[in-house]
């Protein structure tokens, strides 16, 4: 069992990536406004593709910028999984966030599509049964990548982030 101790020692210890390492792909399972060494910046937790726990930290100036390109916010990213990578060009850095889909990941992002609309042989509630065996698919690849990890995943936890998941993509 997993103390508020214990679980704050761990978040504590998530890696820090750094996109002057490379790109990186993840699952966004929180985001927040901070502030940094560097002024405000927009901190992204998750899991990468590769199945490790970290924590990704971009200016909030480029992240709310890029984000709002693909039609997020740093409140609706959660959930999502990005592609962030560092462009050069004109000896000019700048930051790039992609959202990902199921040819580019091994996680398929919630998307908004016309496939996903009510036609004459779906119903409204086939398509909301199928976004929510999506978003179950994407929550129990999750869970299990905790496990993995050693953290303890309740039942409890998976129905909370397919809920969470759920409600998001029903929104969109």
């Amino acid at each position: 069992m997993i103390d508020d101790k214990s679980l704050t020692e761990n978040l504590l210890s998530m890696a820090i990536h750094k996109l002057r390492e490379g790109p990186v792909t993840m699952q966004v399972s929180a985001a927040e406004v901070v502030e940094g060494n560097y002024g405000s910046q927009v901190k992204f937790s998750g899991v990468f593709l590769d199945d490790d726990n970290a924590d990704l930290y971009i200016s909030e100036k480029s992240a709310v910028g890029q984000l709002e390109r693909i039609g997020l916010t740093v409140e609706t990213c959660i959930g999502e999984t990005l592609h962030f990578e560092h462009i050069h060009k004109n000896d000019r850095t700048y930051t790039n966030i992609k959202r990902v889909t199921g040819d580019e990941g091994s996680a398929p992002a919630p998307q908004k599509s016309d496939s996903t609309r009510p036609t004459n042989a779906t119903t409204p509630k086939a398509d909301l049964n199928q976004t929510y065996e999506m978003c179950l698919g994407i929550a129990i690849k999750h869970c299990e990548g905790l496990a993995e990890q050693g953290w303890a995943v309740e039942t409890s936890d998976l129905i909370a982030m397919t809920a969470t998941l759920f409600i998001q993509a029903s929104r969109r």
